[in-house]
């Protein structure tokens, strides 16, 4: 709009800039994917601290490897993770429910999602409700409650509670406040222990369970009725047969099983894909991006499965992330590992390995040394390596310090020789430095293939450039794909990386020598335009790791001191 002028002064007229800003997608989002004790299954949950872990998935448990993983994360400098449960039901015939069980009255409740953790659930009603949210939301005081439920822990102390106040059985289908305080909804969107049991008609009334009420609250513990269940059996007498055979049936219904062992069927599976479960379930961050992925060692070798391996791989690829693989636990020197390599099932560009696994001290067995999958720690590194120095860094050398663990092996300089050229990363102890990441290859990264993907900065920065692009450029759809167009474009992206060649990210002695973005009649022909195509092309001179350090060293002749 043109600046209406009607007196002699000074007028300010804003100009738009034209220039759409690239924004930086995330570099360390690590996925971990696996068995946890409780916690929704095949839903990706973000959390920013291993306390966030405990809270939601359980914390550290004996039969999985996934939260040793995600504590090594957090202990060596990851900031966020993404975190995906998995589940496997159990397959035998007359198998009991996945889920605990809890039935007061006409009340039919279950466990949020399965597993043993919902014996230590323990639910309480009363019915102090308020009359004056009953007039506002016009709802039958006789028809409302407030629930409280509560998880112990192994110890019988309170881990976890949820309160929730002037709940109601009635159902408003229609009116202004349709629906707001129905318990079951409200027991849907809001909580992480209890849902109402699914297919179950709802209460008509509460009469059911007011009769039951001891100082106008009643109180139902799974653990506390299945113990119950199993006095009054004892003390039934041979004679008593029938009642015997009635209150066994009625514990069965009480007992719930905690699933089996997971298999790389869990993982993935074209039946997953399709439904976004297993590794696939990833799917549904989106717009937001996972950087790297790891799936710790779940099955009975203590290993992942090769075709787990190969799709995890591909999706990654995909998803332009980066997959960090452990190493076999068949293992156990240098030789194995030159031997084994061919058998990882993934030469992909978007995978790393690393060699041997590490120690650290388990929580669950009084400290003593346990061996684990060193992924975690490795992921950890490359999120603290990025946040100092930038992911154009090699996460690697001395500053890559492993905390908390020490490799299992102790590999010399010989073993380090013969791993590194083959694209094996050594995780190494040295004087001084102590225990460290020795090594940024990807599994592309063999001396013998050339690759222009050979170091793992190199990938995971080229991986970064596009991510960014792809999520900031969205707002050229449907503009006219001609000069305007392309020049924004230029100008934008051009921006974009000269802001890391400032900051170190590219070679060259100049930006002209760091980077060059092309769009224009050259990259986006009359034929893409036909077809609503715009291409662009960047190019950059990446910094790679100096993993050769020579030094010519000459004493000048003839001084004297």
């Amino acid at each position: 709009m043109p600046i209406d002028v009607t007196y002699p002064g000074v007028y300010v007229e804003e100009i738009p800039s034209g220039v759409n800003t690239i924004i930086g997608a995330s570099t360390s989002l690590t996925a971990f994917i696996g068995r946890a004790k409780w916690g929704p299954v095949n839903e990706p949950t973000i959390i920013n601290n291993f306390g966030d872990f405990q809270s939601l998935f359980g914390g550290l448990c004996k039969e999985s490897n996934l939260g040793y993983s995600v504590s090594n994360f957090f202990q060596n400098g990851g900031s966020q993770a993404v975190i995906v449960r998995l589940f496997k039901e159990s397959t035998a015939e007359d198998s009991p429910s996945s889920k605990a069980q809890l039935a007061i009255g006409d009340f039919k409740f279950e466990a949020a999602n399965p597993g043993l953790w919902g014996e230590d659930l323990l639910i309480e009603i009363d019915f102090n409700v308020s009359p004056q949210m009953a007039d506002k939301y016009e709802l039958d005081k006789d028809k409302m409650f407030n629930l409280t439920i509560l998880k112990y822990d192994e110890k019988g102390r309170g881990e976890r509670s949820e309160r929730y106040q002037d709940l109601t059985i009635e159902d408003k289908d229609t009116g202004k406040y349709r629906n707001l305080h129905r318990f079951d909804l409200v027991l849907k969107n809001q909580s992480m222990l209890l849902r109402h049991k699914e297919g179950v008609a709802l209460p008509k009334d509460l009469n059911s369970i007011k009769f039951l009420a001891n100082d106008g609250v009643v109180q139902y513990s799974v653990k506390e009725s299945i113990a119950e269940l199993k006095e009054e059996i004892d003390k039934l007498t041979k004679d008593k047969k029938e009642e015997k055979e009635k209150l066994e049936k009625q514990l069965n219904t009480l007992k719930f099983s905690d699933g089996e062992s997971l298999d790389a069927g869990c993982f993935i599976g074209p039946e997953k894909e399709d439904s976004d479960e297993g590794i696939y379930a990833l799917e549904d961050i989106e717009p937001q991006v996972f950087n790297l992925m790891c799936i710790p060692p779940y099955n009975s070798d203590d290993n992942v499965d090769t075709e787990v391996i190969t799709k995890a791989a591909e999706y990654c690829e995909k998803k332009r992330a980066f997959l960090i693989v452990d190493p076999p636990s068949s293992w156990e020197n240098k030789d194995d590992a030159i031997n084994g390599l061919s058998k990882i099932a993934t030469d992909s560009a978007n995978a790393a390995l690393y060699f041997p696994r590490v120690t650290g001290p388990d929580p669950l067995d009084n400290y003593q040394p346990k061996e684990f999958a060193p992924s975690g720690v490795i992921a950890g590194v490359i999120a603290r390596t990025d946040e100092t120095k930038g992911i154009w860094k090699a996460p690697a050398g001395v500053e890559a310090v492993l905390q908390g663990v020490e490799p299992t092996i102790r590999l010399t300089d010989d073993d380090n020789g013969e791993l590194n050229p083959i694209g094996i990363n050594c995780l190494r102890s040295f004087p001084v430095y102590g225990n460290i990441v020795w090594g940024a290859r990807t599994l592309q990264g063999a001396d013998i293939l050339q690759s222009e993907w050979k170091y793992v900065n190199v990938r995971r920065l080229a991986l970064y450039i596009q991510q960014s692009l792809e999520m900031s450029t969205k707002w050229t759809v449907f503009e006219l794909n001609d000069e305007p167009l392309w020049n924004k474009l230029r100008s934008s992206i051009s921006n974009f990386l000269n802001g890391l060649y400032a900051d170190g990210a590219f070679a060259g002695s100049s930006a002209q020598d760091a980077f060059f973005v092309k769009v224009d009649s050259t990259t986006t022909t009359q034929s893409d335009i036909d077809r609503d195509i715009v291409n662009i092309e960047v190019g950059f001179a990446p910094v790679k790791p100096a993993e050769f350090i020579i030094l010519h060293i000459q004493q000048i002749a003839g001084q004297t001191s």
